[in-house]
């Protein structure tokens, strides 16, 4: 409340008194119970008769009380019944006979929740009905028969410094330490998994980049060891690399062949027939479902579309014309395969322009493709930004730089 000042012409009996704030909750309770004690002083006592006597309301179970009925254990629990409030001096408190009776049940449903075990070996149990008639259908779900007992070991790898080149990481991993791991392993980049166990926990290696000649550690840090039938993911990047030996591209989760595009070159145009694969645990056990899919790509780079609208569109108004057109797009780079949209388009950089590197050094666009064995021609066309999502690039800051000459429209 606001302070008065003094010396105002006004005494303390004139003042206005404060106001006082009502209780609530547990204050207001509190109050009542005190009103009502004091009401049964005052009042005498009267004897009611015996026929007269009325049963307490029976409470509704809530909370631990609904799960003990539930279990059938709320029968035989009773509830303890606090006797009236009595004017004479208390010297002890006695518990009461049906609280401590109720302890031992109390007790065994506690020890019976204890002793739920959860068995992750055990198989999901199958709802079938009984009624109807039955009918024979077919769907593109392939199951995978698994060999009991068998198992497999889970490794991440981490390389330093860090190559973002897939096949440059199986190239300093697998080519230069082929003993070690043998032919039978599946790696998707990050994880790998292999079926038996290295000598070391953790294991670490040492391999030489074969353009730069620059020297990476590898360390394989052992995460678990898994059953087959924990293994969905291995057997999605096991079927992602067999369509890789089959000369097959990957475009976001499908893979398509390259080799047998159909050209539509009147259009600029190209259809990439494949499938869709996907691997997980269903009722019937660990089942493939692969669907048939097609991608309609175009042949023409994104410099070729600014080549196009220089030479038609002409004036100062180029730029405001390909933001148009190119920004919300997507595009795709062959090395690595992948799918980007344009956010927006950087007229001040170009190939020839340098970004910094996660150990603080400098490097231009134009040596870092070299350094993946890719060539940059024209050194004046503008870059396209792209901006990963934080789900895309864990840990990881800043945009996506494109170079137009290496992405092509779809």
């Amino acid at each position: 409340p606001p302070i008065l000042p003094a010396g105002d012409g006004h005494s303390e009996k004139e003042a206005a008194p404060l106001p006082v704030a009502r209780p609530s909750g547990r204050g207001a309770f509190l109050q009542r119970l005190q009103q009502e004690q004091a009401e049964a002083v005052q009042q005498p006592p009267t004897l009611q008769p015996a026929a007269a006597a009325v049963e307490p309301p029976r409470s509704t179970l809530g909370g631990r009380g609904r799960l003990l009925q539930q279990l059938g254990l709320g029968s035989e629990i009773k509830l303890a019944v606090v006797p009236p409030v009595s004017t004479e001096p208390v010297t002890s408190v006695q518990p009461p006979a049906a609280a401590a009776s109720a302890t031992p049940e109390v007790a065994s449903v506690t020890s019976q929740f204890r002793r739920i075990q959860i068995d992750p070996n055990k198989k999901p149990s199958v709802n079938r009905g009984t009624t109807g008639s039955e009918v024979r259908a077919t769907a593109n779900f392939i199951p995978l028969y698994l060999k009991e007992g068998r198992g497999i070991y889970e490794y991440e790898v981490r390389f330093n410094p860090i190559v973002d080149d897939r096949i440059f990481c199986e190239k300093l991993l697998f080519g230069q330490h082929r003993e070690l791991f043998g032919r039978n392993r599946t790696f998707d980049g990050v994880t790998m998994y292999l079926p038996r166990r290295l000598d070391e926990r953790d294991t670490l290696l040492t391999s030489v980049h074969p353009i730069t000649n620059e020297t990476h550690t590898i360390s394989l840090i052992f995460k678990k060891e898994k059953t087959m039938g924990e293994c969905t993911h291995m057997f999605n990047v096991l079927f992602g690399n067999i369509q890789r030996e089959l000369k097959m591209v990957k475009l976001n989760r499908e893979y398509f062949c390259k080799e047998l595009a159909h050209s539509i070159p009147q259009h600029k145009l190209e259809v990439w027939p494949g499938y869709i694969t996907a691997v997980d645990a269903f009722e019937g056990g660990i089942m493939l479902n692969c669907n048939a899919s097609n991608r309609v790509l175009r042949t023409q780079t994104v410099l070729d579309v600014i080549k196009d609208i220089i030479t038609c569109g002409g004036g100062g108004d180029w730029k405001v014309q390909l933001q148009k057109i190119i920004i919300g797009q997507s595009v795709m780079t062959m090395r690595p395969i992948n799918i980007y949209r344009i956010d927006d388009i950087d007229f001040n950089q170009n190939p020839k322009s340098t970004f910094l590197k996660s150990d603080g050094t400098t490097m231009d666009y134009v040596e870092y493709h070299q350094r993946k064995d890719i060539e940059i021609r024209d050194m004046q066309q503008p870059l396209l930004v792209h901006r990963p999502k934080p789900s895309k690039r864990p840990g990881g800051t800043g945009l996506l730089m494109l170079v137009p000459e290496l992405c092509y429209m779809t």
